[in-house]
């Protein structure tokens, strides 16, 4: 169902990986003979020199915005890239030798070396290993865990006793007070933080609405092109979510899918589009925004132009097998999303049931989208042309100039340049009065609704959710001590979970979830008991101040100039309360012990007035069925 493929560079043998996913069992052990002849049929007939151009084009521009990215520290990145050289007794400042690898890679293909250099690391490679996976079912599992059992002696099942107590004793120790104390810290008082980002302007030049956001960039201009689609209904919207996968990965009116390709990768960083839902913190009105996002050197801001006119205007949905690739790839992707990170799943899903802004997520993003596309893949053959329409209709509503505004991030000079290659873009936009016919109807999930998913899996993902009506620094500590303490303690530690936390958000939506936990019972009558745990906290300035500290790192995070220029646009679009930043670093820095406990009553007595949803195991799931209003398979 999906191939790919990854470079390991961190140690000094080099080695190349590619994935063969969900291979049926007719191929499993001929996947190297049908891998090499499809491979010798590429080299055969020589590699794409434009392509190739493209790929060093778009590693050059990664190069150049280097500078802009701040997201981690940039002295650890580099210390860790430069290992790849130190630790074997290289130069660790080759490693950052762009132009060399650059003028290399050029090299390569002035001189056609890139097909010697396949078939001899990929081709004829003999220092190579050939590992299958295969799936085998928990009845397996159960024989081999009985003759292990069987196999023990007494003595051997006393010890193993022995040292599952002697754990369960280390569990429950209380860190010593002196060790606590060695642990240094700053007064948290001393602590000076301001928000870290400035106000977008908003201007409307030549009938054209502008948010710019004025910073640095590096001569890279970073644009937006929102249109509001908040009119759709919900077919629309998963008709508009599909087209967000689909622009820039299909062909248009006049390129192939991979001159398109080829094009955006010679003269731009990235360009995508995506969606994203808004809710106004004063009046509760949603925004529904479907964006395109791209960055570009401010000289190739002309073909920036182009491409989106190309892309967006001149639109193309004919290519059968090119559609129906991209929608089995998104149904694998979002199947892989739901099932590696369900943690993310249940947060989401529970904040559906009483949400109209997490509905409309999940709509666009989530399992309910899962199900659209599902269906558009089992039928595809059925339903295309059907589909070809919905889709040509959709980017018609989509891409209309009444409904545009264009977000741009760069310095003065960048904000003036591109305003006139733009302006040829929004111009040739057509203007529509479309109006829905239909509106989104939402009706809360019954309180205490609960879901639980399954699949093949040995553990489970508990989730639990309800609304409070607080938010405040004060509240933030506490989320931080449940975070590294209660939550820690009780379902990692003790409970044998991979992981577990608590999130809490302005509209005061409370969120639990455990990770690869192998509880499920046992969890959620942690997260009930969790106000108990509230109302005896006791802690000294020591232990306090400490905990202020971690929860002041979430408000001084590293910033790129694309981050602060978007969290600077969604606050101006919804509203937001702009002394909100400093504010809460002020309560947070001002949280007395008092406040914490204080905050109990607001987790109490919510067996009866909560959400839940669990993706685990059939047999877990089953055995507490009673929990559930739905039960669902995973598939």
């Amino acid at each position: 169902e999906d191939v790919y493929g990854y470079l390991q560079r961190e140690k000094l043998q080099v080695s190349y990986s590619i994935i063969f996913k969900n291979v049926e069992d007719n191929y499993v052990d001929r996947i190297e003979e049908l891998y090499k002849k499809q491979l010798e049929k590429i080299l055969n007939e020589k590699f794409d020199k434009e392509q190739i151009q493209a790929i060093i084009n778009k590693n050059n521009f990664i190069i150049k915005e280097e500078t802009n990215k701040v997201s981690s520290p940039k002295g650890v990145t580099y210390a860790v890239r430069s290992l790849r050289n130190w630790l074997y007794n290289e130069n660790p400042f080759d490693i950052f030798d762009y132009d060399y690898f650059i003028s290399l890679l050029q090299n390569n293909l002035k001189e056609n070396k890139y097909e010697d250099i396949a078939c001899k690391y990929l081709l004829n490679n003999t220092q190579k290993s050939i590992v299958i996976l295969r799936a085998s079912n928990n009845k397996e599992l159960e024989d081999d865990l009985t003759e292990y059992q069987a196999s023990l002696n007494n003595d051997a099942i006393k010890e193993i006793i022995e040292e599952t107590n002697q754990l369960i004793k280390w569990q429950n120790i209380v860190d010593k007070k002196t060790d606590l104390e060695k642990i240094k810290s700053i007064d948290a008082k001393k602590v000076n933080l301001k928000r870290p980002y400035k106000e977008t302007v908003f201007e409307v030049i030549d009938s054209i609405n502008y948010a710019h956001y004025d910073i640095e960039t590096n001569d890279i201009l970073y644009s937006k092109f929102l249109f509001d689609v908040t009119s759709f209904d919900k077919e629309q919207l998963q008709y508009a979510s599909l087209i967000s996968y689909l622009l820039f990965n299909i062909n248009n009116k006049n390129q192939t899918e991979l001159e398109v390709s080829k094009e955006i990768d010679f003269n731009l960083g990235d360009i995508n589009s995506s969606m994203n839902i808004l809710k106004n913190d004063k009046t509760n009105n949603i925004q529904i925004k479907f964006i395109i996002s791209a960055k570009n050197l401010l000289e190739k801001i002309n073909k920036l132009s182009d491409i989106l006119v190309s892309n967006t205007l001149e639109t193309d949905f004919s290519n059968k097998q090119n559609i129906y690739n991209i929608c089995l790839e998104l149904k694998l992707m979002l199947e892989n999303r739901f099932k590696n990170a369900s943690h993310s799943f249940i947060s989401k899903r529970i904040a559906s049931y009483n949400s109209l802004q997490n509905k409309i997520l999940e709509y666009i993003s989530g399992y309910d989208f899962y199900k659209f596309i599902e269906n558009i893949v089992e039928n595809f053959d059925d339903i295309f042309d059907e589909l070809k329409g919905k889709l040509e209709n959709t980017v018609i509503n989509i891409f209309n100039k009444n409904n545009l505004l264009v977000n741009i991030v760069g310095n003065e000079k960048i904000y003036e340049n591109s305003r006139i290659h733009i302006k040829k873009y929004v111009n040739k936009i057509p203007s529509n009065d479309f109006i829905s016919t239909n509106s989104i109807k939402f009706i809360p999930k019954e309180n205490n609704y609960s879901e639980a998913f399954y699949f093949d899996t040995l553990v489970q993902y508990v989730g639990l959710g309800y609304d409070i009506d607080e938010y405040s620094g004060s509240l933030l500590v506490l989320r931080h001590i449940l975070n590294y303490d209660y939550l820690w303690n009780n379902i990692r530690v003790k409970g044998g979970a991979y992981g577990a936390g608590i999130t809490i958000n302005k509209y005061g939506e409370v969120r639990f979830w455990s990770y690869r936990d192998p509880n499920l019972t046992k969890t959620l009558e942690n997260y009930f008991n969790i106000s108990d745990y509230i109302k005896n906290i006791k802690l000294n300035d020591t232990e306090l101040n400490k905990y202020i500290i971690g929860t002041l790192n979430t408000f001084d995070q590293l910033m790129s100039p694309v981050e602060k220029a978007t969290i600077s646009l969604n606050n101006r679009l919804t509203d937001s309360d702009v002394n909100l930043f400093d504010r809460l670093v002020n309560e947070i820095k001002n949280t007395k012990v008092s406040d914490l406990v204080n905050k109990a009553k607001l987790f109490d007595k919510k067996e009866n007035n909560s959400y839940k949803c669990v993706v685990g195991s059939k047999e877990i799931i089953e055995k507490n069925r009673k929990l559930f209003s739905v039960v669902k398979e995973l598939k």
